[in-house]
């Protein structure tokens, strides 16, 4: 099993290049699209693969699934 803090900054990395990407696609289709809902679909999945071979377990996994959401800007 890889560290614990190497574990932790992987899922950071993928969390932020997610939400950089959601923003991405938010911004230029609009939340309420079909490509946004599909983007944060596929991007859920690619979370918990990862989270799953890193061996999270479901709790932590709830966890970074909390973080994923973007917060609204005013």
């Amino acid at each position: 099993m890889a560290r614990t803090e190497d574990r932790l900054e992987q899922m950071n990395q993928l969390l932020d290049h997610i939400r950089a990407n959601l923003r991405n696609i938010r911004r230029t289709w609009g939340e309420p699209s079909p490509q946004y809902e599909s983007a944060v679909e596929i991007m859920e999945q690619a979370l918990t693969e990862h989270a799953r071979r890193l061996e999270f377990g479901e709790g932590e996994l709830d966890e970074l699934m909390e973080k994923l959401k973007l917060e609204e800007r005013a």
